[in-house]
């Protein structure tokens, strides 16, 4: 096998490994969470961390806002960030939330393009094999469109930029064609909110 297509090859013993690494390793930080949230455990600076971030997305802050685009667009934390935007813009200048929210986006979609590139074999499996050759196949006979289109479309970006990095997709197109996705999906929200 050429370096080229190993990453195509599929090893079901491989791969139920990873995903029962994958949902034991979840279940112990899910777990985790839901001993914190039920009992009074004092977690010092993590503790602190969550309720700072808790009252500051709570308060509409452009802070907030930065915190839930970057923490929302995580590809595990599929977030609907189009609900917290218009929150924001009810509050905040508009261009000036445009502009956070956009930042918050590109944090976490490049923290998801790195995560597919290094960890792809990880999170392969969890694509599913039919969904990642149906992936692959429309990006080849699409090319950008199908980057640009994908980020114009509420809730499945974050995924589809870890999707990106797990097939190595140029980084220079994978931030251009999404910046372009978001910039239109985002901007005409701003549009629609200023018409209402």
């Amino acid at each position: 096998m050429t370096a080229e297509t190993d990453i195509y090859e599929y090893d079901h013993w491989t791969n139920r490994r990873q995903r029962i690494l994958f949902y034991g390793i979840a279940a112990v930080i899910l777990g985790a969470l839901a001993v914190y949230m039920l009992t009074d455990i004092d977690l010092g600076f993590l503790g602190y961390a969550a309720s700072h971030v808790s009252a500051t997305v709570s308060s509409a802050s452009l802070l907030g806002i930065f915190y839930l685009s970057s923490i929302g667009g995580l590809f595990v934390f599929t977030f609907p960030m189009e609900a917290v935007f218009f929150q924001g813009l009810a509050v905040n200048n508009s261009l000036v939330v445009l502009a956070v929210m956009l930042v918050g986006v590109a944090v976490s979609y490049a923290v998801n393009y790195f995560v597919g590139w290094y960890l792809g074999s990880v999170i392969r499996p969890l694509i599913g094999t039919k969904s990642f050759f149906s992936w692959k196949a429309r990006l080849n006979q699409y090319g950008s469109w199908i980057v640009i289109v994908v980020n114009i479309i509420p809730m499945i970006s974050q995924s589809f930029t870890a999707i990106l990095g797990v097939f190595h997709y140029d980084v220079k197109r994978t931030a251009l064609y999404t910046a372009i996705g978001q910039v239109i999906k985002f901007g005409g929200i701003v549009v629609v909110a200023e018409l209402i």
